[in-house]
């Protein structure tokens, strides 16, 4: 029973964190870019959308990779494969923050 309720714990926080992050840098990337690149406001909007879209894609490749490489295993990539890109958010060029 102290497992699962560890295990719950984990992934809620993991859940939350993630949500938080996207929430916020969704927010912000458009004024990012245009304060830091000075693009327009549409081609920001169009890297808003990327974003989102990268997001949603995500999401529904993260199923058929779940089942094949296990949910835990996909929850903690889900996760922590954002750090290295978002670290880097700040030093990289306006065609890195595209990707």
């Amino acid at each position: 029973r102290r497992k699962v309720m560890w295990a719950l714990a984990v992934l809620t926080l993991l859940v939350l964190t993630k949500n938080a992050y996207i929430a916020s840098i969704s927010s912000y990337y458009t004024f990012y870019a245009i304060h830091k690149f000075g693009v327009s406001v549409q081609i920001s909007q169009v890297m808003l959308f990327l974003f989102l879209g990268a997001s949603a894609l995500g999401i529904l490749l993260g199923g058929p990779f779940g089942d094949r490489y296990g949910q835990k295993a996909m929850i903690w990539f889900s996760i922590v494969g954002v750090l290295p890109f978002t670290l880097a958010l700040p030093y990289a060029n306006l065609e890195w923050t595209m990707v």
